[in-house]
C-alpha cells in the first residue's frame, strides 16, 4: 500500500514536470550592453573661416544584436540595441553655427550607420584648431520582451537622449577684417581712391601677400569697377595692420548710396604654398554726380550791339570740383572771340559768375536765345571732367523804339549837360554877377 502511494507521488511529480518544462524553456531572458553611438566626419572635418558649406556627419552604433534563449535550446536574436525613429539635431560650437534643424533616421541597427547632411556656416574670424561639436540624438528603444504564453510582449521606452562628441578643426588662415574706409571723394561717373585699413585677423603669417578687390558678389555685380585690381603687401603678420588703397572707377548709372565690395587677400603660407583667403565685404559710399544748374543771365542786347553776356553757374551737387572753366557757344547770331570764363573752385552750393564779351549781327531777330554753355572741372584726383551741357537764355530787344531816346548815352548827356549849366547860374547869381 504504501509503496502504491510512493509511485502515485513519483507519477504525480513527473507530470508536473513534463507539464512545467516546455513553460519553462519558453521563458525569455536577454541581456544588452546599451545602444552605444559614434559620430564622425564623412569627408573630412576641417572647415574654413568665413564659408558657409554642407557639413556631412556618420552616425554609428557600435552596439551588437543581443541574444535570447528560447525553448528546445534554440536561440533568436530581438533588436533591443536597434535605436528606432531617431531625431538627430547637430549643434552649434565655437564660431560655427548650423543651419540646419533636426534630421530624421528610421533605425540605425547594430554595426550600422547614418549619413546626415547640415549647412554649417564658418566665422570668417574663428578661432583656428580643434573643437568638440555635440550631435544630440533622441530616439525610441526596445526596452524588454517577455512571454506570455503564445505571444511576446514588447516594451518600448521613447524619447531616449543621448549627446555624441563629434571632432573637428577649423583651418588656421589668413582673415582680413576691415578697420575703416575712406574714399570720400569717390563718386558717381568719376573714378577716385578707396583706402582700407585691414588687419590679419585669422591665425596664419602671410608672405608675399596682395590684396585684391572683387566687384562680383552673390548675385550682384557692383557698379564700382577697380582701376588697379590688386596692390602689393608684402608680409602680413597674423594680428598685423596694413593700409591699401586701391584706384576705383563709378559707373554714370550708379546711385548715391552704399555698394558691396569684396576684398580678398593672395599669399604663401607657411610652407610657401599658394593660398587665397575667404572675402570679406564692405561697404563703399559713392557720393552723387557733380551738377551744374544756369541759375540766371544778364545781357542787354540789341542787333548789332556788342557787350556782355553774363551767367551765373551754381554748383547744385554734393561734391567740390576745382579749376572749373565754362564755354559758352556763340552761335549764328553771336559771335564771340573770347567764348571761356574762368570759374575756379566751387564747393556744393556756390555760385560764380562767368563774363563773355559777344556781338549781335545787325540782322538778328528779336527774341530768347538759347545758348548751349558747359563746364569742364578737375576732381579731387584730378581728373578731367567735362559737364553735361546747358543752357543759357539770352534776349535781344531792339532799343530804337520810342522810348529808347531817353535810355541813349545822347540823353544822358544832354541831362548832364542842363545839370551843370543849372548850377552854374545859380552859383554866379548868389555872386552877384549875374
Amino acid at each position: 500500500m504504501k509503496l502504491r502511494n510512493s509511485a502515485l507521488i513519483i507519477a504525480a511529480c513527473l507530470m508536473l514536470v513534463l507539464i512545467a518544462a516546455p513553460v519553462s524553456a519558453a521563458q525569455v531572458s536577454y541581456s544588452t550592453a546599451g545602444i552605444e553611438f559614434f559620430a564622425s566626419a564623412d569627408g573630412g572635418n576641417e572647415l574654413v573661416p568665413g564659408t558657409e558649406t554642407d557639413f556631412t556627419i556618420k552616425l554609428t552604433n557600435n552596439a551588437q544584436y543581443q541574444v535570447v534563449a528560447l525553448e528546445g535550446g534554440m536561440q533568436r536574436q530581438y533588436d533591443v540595441a536597434t535605436p528606432y525613429q531617431l531625431r538627430v539635431y547637430l549643434e552649434d560650437s565655437d564660431g560655427v553655427t548650423v543651419k540646419t534643424g533636426m534630421q530624421t533616421v528610421s533605425q540605425i541597427s547594430p554595426g550600422q550607420s547614418a549619413t546626415l547632411t547640415y549647412r554649417v556656416s564658418v566665422d570668417q574670424y574663428a578661432t583656428p584648431g580643434p573643437r568638440t561639436m555635440t550631435v544630440h540624438v533622441i530616439y525610441n528603444e526596445l526596452y524588454s520582451v517577455e512571454n506570455y504564453g503564445d505571444a511576446l510582449g514588447y516594451y518600448w521606452v521613447n524619447d531616449r537622449v543621448k549627446d555624441v562628441p563629434l571632432g573637428v578643426s577649423v583651418r588656421s588662415q589668413v582673415s582680413p577684417e576691415v578697420l575703416s574706409i575712406s574714399g570720400d571723394d569717390i563718386s558717381v561717373g568719376t573714378s577716385g581712391f578707396l583706402t582700407l585699413e585691414i588687419m590679419n585677423a585669422g591665425g596664419m603669417d602671410a608672405k608675399n601677400a596682395y590684396g585684391r578687390l572683387i566687384t562680383s558678389t552673390g548675385s550682384t555685380t557692383s557698379v564700382i569697377v577697380p582701376v588697379e585690381n590688386s596692390v602689393f603687401i608684402g608680409d602680413f603678420p597674423a594680428g598685423s595692420t596694413q593700409s591699401v588703397t586701391f584706384k576705383i572707377s563709378v559707373a554714370s548709372n550708379a546711385e548715391v548710396k552704399e555698394y558691396p565690395i569684396g576684398l580678398q587677400i593672395v599669399y604663401q603660407d607657411n610652407y610657401g604654398v599658394d593660398q587665397t583667403s575667404s572675402p570679406v565685404i564692405v561697404g563703399v559710399p559713392v557720393g552723387g554726380k557733380v551738377e551744374f544748374k544756369v541759375t540766371s543771365v544778364e545781357a542787354a542786347l540789341a542787333p548789332g550791339d556788342k557787350g556782355q553776356v553774363k551767367v551765373t553757374y551754381k554748383n547744385t551737387g554734393n561734391t567740390k570740383v576745382y579749376s572749373a572753366t565754362a564755354r559758352l557757344s556763340a552761335v549764328d547770331p553771336f559771335s564771340s572771340n573770347d567764348d571761356s570764363a574762368y570759374l575756379g573752385d566751387m564747393a556744393p552750393g556756390d555760385s560764380v559768375v562767368g563774363v563773355y564779351e559777344v556781338s549781335v549781327d545787325g540782322a538778328a531777330t528779336e527774341k530768347s536765345y538759347g545758348l548751349d554753355t558747359e563746364i569742364r572741372y578737375r576732381d579731387a584726383n584730378d581728373n578731367s571732367i567735362l559737364s553735361k551741357s546747358m543752357k543759357a537764355v539770352v534776349d535781344i530787344k531792339d532799343q530804337s523804339g520810342p522810348l529808347s531816346f531817353f535810355t541813349s548815352p545822347l540823353f544822358i548827356i544832354i541831362v548832364l549837360a542842363v545839370i551843370l549849366i543849372g548850377g552854374y547860374y545859380v552859383f554866379m547869381k548868389r555872386k552877384g554877377k549875374v
